[in-house]
């Protein structure tokens, strides 16, 4: 900490407090003998009293130098800072002024914020929807070991929710859209709102009946499907049911 010409008057003058204080507690001991107890003891408290200010006034205005040396340290930190900007502003075009230069920065970082705020928003939406990418359609990962039953609250609640049905060899299993089917589906989406395959099948039994809010679940499994098909990982029923949805969209 640099000590200033203001600083250093204002601790000698503190220095100089202190010395007199203590030269009369040495005078007043030397005297205590031929003085009253009474006006000895209060001169004594008066020269602590001048001893104890002179001390703290001396503590707190070396604390108020060291703030306001730190503080004329950051602007000059902020100072260097601005004008290196500039001259980098300046190296791609010299002719901008100090207030221009400091424009176009400032416009470069609104554009860096907003990119940030995106590539936050983009990260947020792999995390939410990084975990029920993995799930199937019976809201089970399929990765079970061998011996092995996979459950989940999803699982339990869409258990029997699907009929098997085989078509060519191959074995699809469809949503049923009896009452019971459709509760399953509607419980699934209360549940867990962003598991597409609720609407997926919601849409579909919607459709079967002629109800036009099959579109509205359609969409919403699409906007969903969207974000999961592009996390690493995922499953391939997400695919499907993605492909399906957008040929009934007309996508």
């Amino acid at each position: 900490m640099s000590v200033t010409p203001e600083l250093a008057l204002k601790l000698a003058a503190d220095g100089f407090i202190l010395v007199i204080a203590l030269i009369g507690w040495w005078l007043e001991n030397r005297r205590r003998d031929q003085e009253p107890l009474v006006r000895h003891r209060g001169a004594r408290i008066l020269i602590v009293l001048i001893i104890i200010g002179a001390i703290v006034d001396g503590a707190l205005t070396l604390h108020t130098h060291a703030e306001e040396q730190h503080e004329q340290e950051r602007i000059a930190r902020i100072d260097r800072g601005v004008k290196e900007l500039v001259e980098l502003a300046r190296e791609h075009d010299p002719s901008l002024t100090e207030q221009d230069a400091l424009g176009e920065i400032s416009r470069e970082i609104r554009t860096l914020r907003e990119k940030t705020s995106m590539l936050e928003h983009e990260l947020e939406g792999v995390k939410q929807y990084s975990n029920v990418a993995k799930l199937n359609g019976f809201g089970l990962t399929g990765r079970a070991g061998l011996g092995l039953k996979e459950t989940s609250p999803l699982s339990r609640i869409l258990e029997g929710a699907y009929t098997r049905e085989e078509d060519g060899g191959q074995v699809k299993f469809l949503p049923r859209c009896d009452s019971k089917g459709v509760a399953a589906f509607q419980k699934a989406a209360e549940m867990n709102p962003i598991f597409p395959f609720s609407y997926w099948a919601l849409a579909i039994c919607a459709a079967e009946t002629g109800d036009e809010k099959w579109r509205i679940h359609a969409e919403r499994a699409v906007t969903i499907l969207k974000h999961t098909t592009q996390i690493a990982g995922h499953h391939t029923h997400h695919d499907n049911a993605l492909e399906g949805l957008k040929k009934r969209l007309g996508q």
